[in-house]
This record gives C-alpha cells, sequence and structure tokens, in this order.
C-alpha cells in the first residue's frame, strides 16, 4: 500500500477561525448587552404597570371613601339640623311650661297668702286680749332684767348728785309708762265694755255716723320669691287701741278685696300732684345730690299707677 504525505497550510483557516471567534464574541456581548436591555426594559415596563395599578387602585379607594365620607357628613349634617330644631322646639316648651307654672304659682301662692293674713288677722283678733297681756308681760320681764340689775353700793361723793338725778330721770320715765299703760288698759277696757253691750243688745248709740280715713297702699314683687307683696300705711292718732283697730279692720278688708282690685294708670292730675310732692320731699330731704337725682330718675322712668275706684 501506497502512503502519501500531504502538508497543508492551516494558516489561513486559522486567521479566519480567529476572525470568526472575535465575531462571535461581540455577538455574544451584544446579546448579552440586549437580554440586559430586555430585562431593563421589562423590570421598568412591570414597575410602570405597578405604579400605574397601585395609583388606580389608590385613587378608586380614595374615590369610594370620599363619596361614603360626603355621604356620611350630608347624613350628620342632616341630623344636626332635625336635632337643632328639635331642640328649639323642647326649649320653646319649656319655657311655656316655665311661664305657666310660674303663672299658676304666683297665682295659688297669692291666693294662699290672702288667706293665711285673713286666718292670721282673724286668730290674732279672736286672742287679741290674751296676745297682749303676754306680749306686756313679756316685755315687763325683759325690761325688769335690763334695768334692775344689781348696781354696786359704793360711790364716791362727787358722784352721788349725778346718781341721785339718774335715779329720780328713771323713776319719772317708769311713771310716765305706768301712766300711758293704765291709760291704755282703761280704753281697752272701755271698748271691750261696748263691745260686749253690743252682742248682748243693751248698748245703742243714738248718733251713727260713717268715718272715711285716708290709707296708702303699694305692692311690690320680690327678686328672691317672685310674690307679690302689699305693703298698708295708716294715719296714726295719740290713741295706740284706735290705731290697732283701725289697722286690724282696714287690714283684713283690705286682703279680702284684693282679686277685686286692679291697678289702673293715672290721670295726668294726679300724676302732676304726685311728681310735685315727691320734688318737694326730694328737694327738702337732708341726702347726697346723687340720690335724689337718681331717685328723680327712677321716678320719671316707672309707670305711676293707682287702684281701680280708688
Amino acid at each position: 500500500m501506497n502512503s502519501y504525505d500531504f502538508l497543508v497550510d492551516t494558516k489561513p483557516m486559522a486567521e479566519k477561525i480567529e476572525q470568526v471567534g472575535h465575531r462571535v464574541s461581540k455577538v455574544t456581548d451584544a446579546v448579552i448587552h440586549m437580554q440586559t436591555t430586555v430585562i431593563s426594559a421589562e423590570e421598568a415596563a412591570a414597575d410602570k404597570i405597578c405604579n400605574d395599578v397601585n395609583r388606580g387602585f389608590y385613587s378608586l379607594i380614595r374615590s369610594q371613601i370620599s363619596q361614603k365620607i360626603a355621604k356620611l357628613a350630608a347624613d350628620v349634617e342632616s341630623k344636626m339640623i332635625e336635632m337643632r330644631q328639635q331642640s328649639d322646639a323642647v326649649r320653646a316648651f319649656r319655657l311655656q311650661m316655665e311661664r305657666d307654672y310660674n303663672m299658676i304659682a304666683a297665682r295659688y301662692t297669692k291666693l294662699f297668702d290672702s288667706l293665711n293674713k285673713s286666718l292670721r288677722i282673724r286668730i290674732f283678733e279672736l286672742d287679741k286680749y290674751p296676745i297682749m297681756f303676754s306680749k306686756n308681760i313679756s316685755e315687763l320681764l325683759h325690761n325688769r332684767v335690763k334695768r334692775n340689775a344689781a348696781t354696786v353700793p359704793m360711790n364716791q361723793s362727787e358722784s352721788v348728785s349725778g346718781g341721785q338725778s339718774i335715779v329720780s330721770s328713771k323713776l319719772r320715765a317708769n311713771g310716765h309708762r305706768l301712766i300711758n299703760r293704765i291709760k291704755t288698759f282703761v280704753a281697752d277696757s272701755n271698748l271691750h265694755t261696748k263691745r260686749i253691750k253690743n252682742a248682748l243688745g243693751s248698748y245703742a248709740s243714738r248718733n251713727s255716723s260713717t268715718l272715711w280715713l285716708p290709707f296708702a297702699a303699694s305692692e311690690s314683687v320680690s327678686l328672691d320669691t317672685n310674690k307679690a307683696q302689699f305693703k298698708l300705711f295708716f294715719p296714726q292718732s295719740n290713741s295706740p287701741t284706735f290705731d290697732g283697730e283701725l289697722t286690724n279692720r282696714v287690714t283684713e278688708a283690705f286682703h279680702n278685696s284684693t282679686n277685686f282690685l286692679e291697678w289702673v294708670e293715672m290721670d295726668e292730675k294726679q300724676k302732676s300732684e304726685v311728681m310735685a310732692t315727691f320734688e318737694a320731699t326730694v328737694s327738702s330731704a337732708d341726702i347726697p345730690e346723687k340720690v335724689k337725682l337718681l331717685m328723680k330718675k327712677l321716678l320719671n322712668d316707672s309707670n305711676l299707677a293707682t287702684l281701680a275706684g280708688g
């Protein structure tokens, strides 16, 4: 068998293969760079999609929550308006009830006050003399305790005349009070005797007459109790018995007729007389000028009234 030897030059092939290797390396680098770019683009796209989805979900949830808040706020506002209206209605109802209660309480308070005063006057009239006797005895006992206290029986010669003068003055004052009490007791006894004779029918007055005596009545409302209060002013005489009898009778008659009395506005003549008398009294009073001005201002700002038919 024949053998042949061939010598083949592989340098061009090697150069070509080397060139192909460089090209393959470049292609590999390009593929790797493209892969990295594609992965980065996919990640950016995924992040963008996630952000858009999150933003849309957040916007949806926020819109729903805003709608619910607006609906609940509208419901709360309507409930508040309704509650405010109901509160005003309840407050008006409460004020009306308070006015009705105060009116009824004032009416019944005035009625019971007049009844209490009338009963008090009648009870005092029934027990007048025991009450007067008890009052006089009580005053006498208190005066004895205060005025007849023990004194030290030791004096200097210079104070003897002064002490004697004091003792004599005290005796004269006691005598004066004793005489007045005797006078009052005699007048009461005579009045009591006349009443007994009138009750028994054995006494008849020859001359009958009617006496008209003036008195003043004022009505005020207490700021604490919101009740009407009456105060009567009577002319005074030198007879305590007559003054007491006049006070009792007029007070009883006045309180029995309080339900029929009505305050009416004064006419111009009466108002001018009252104003003139008040001006003269205030001007002659020994009080500070500021007090006088305030009193005149209060009178000018007030509505003067008098009892109907008075």
